[in-house]
């Protein structure tokens, strides 16, 4: 089972419930970057609450575990199982593996009227292309089992089984990429920032790619 690259990330429901209000500087746009980057992989929401003030607690925790739910469950459990009851197992996990993630504000430049470009240094990892070939590997194992006989029943029964076995061992083989995860050389990417209304937004396609990169999803055959 290849692990999907589509990513459910929180900065992108963010861009439409926390907004950062500021007097239109780079360095405010550099700081509304590092709220949401702390938010999305650390699960920390000091910096988004002491921006908005309009924003709860609660509403940015409910919107951190709703990412990563998300994530688990369109990246991992989502072709094994329909009712998503194996998310919870495997959360935890990824929460672990996100709050690893090396990442760093370098600068922030004015590039027009309410325009930013934000540069920050990241040191990509490879958990999730060690979980990737495990899976790989494991599926070769199961497919050789189906063919020798070893699962029984009919051919829904059967694929029945082979997905509950992938879900079973994938638990494990998160856990020990995390454990075994490294990192590549730094890196630096570049986040545009507009402001309208008195208000910081980050630019979506931005984000997604930020973290595509930064977990290296792009290299996941």
């Amino acid at each position: 089972m290849p692990l999907s690259t589509k990513t459910s990330l929180l900065s992108l429901l963010l861009v439409g419930v926390l907004f950062l209000g500021g007097c239109g500087r780079s360095d405010e746009a550099a700081d509304y970057v590092e709220s949401i980057l702390d938010l999305t992989f650390q699960g920390d929401v000091k910096k988004a609450l002491s921006a908005d003030k309009e924003t709860t607690r609660a509403d940015l925790q409910a919107l951190y575990e709703e990412n990563i739910d998300s994530f688990v469950y369109d990246n991992i459990t989502g072709q094994l199982e329909e009712d998503g009851s194996s998310v919870s197992h495997f959360a935890d996990v990824v929460k672990d593996i996100y709050r690893s993630q090396r990442y760093r504000v370098i600068s922030s430049k004015r590039t027009g009227t309410g325009a930013y470009e934000v540069e920050v240094e990241i040191e990509p990892t490879d958990a999730f292309l060690l979980f990737q070939e495990q899976l790989t590997e494991d599926g070769k194992r199961l497919g050789e089992k189906a063919q020798t006989g070893g699962y029984t029943g009919s051919d829904e029964q059967i694929e029945a089984q082979i997905k509950r076995d992938i879900l079973n061992h994938a638990y494990d083989f998160l856990y020990a990429a995390q454990l075994d995860s490294s990192y590549a050389k730094k890196e630096r990417i570049t986040l545009r920032v507009s402001r309208k209304d008195g208000k910081y937004e980050i630019n979506e396609k931005d984000m997604h790619e930020f973290t595509v990169q930064i977990l290296r999803l792009d290299e996941i055959q």
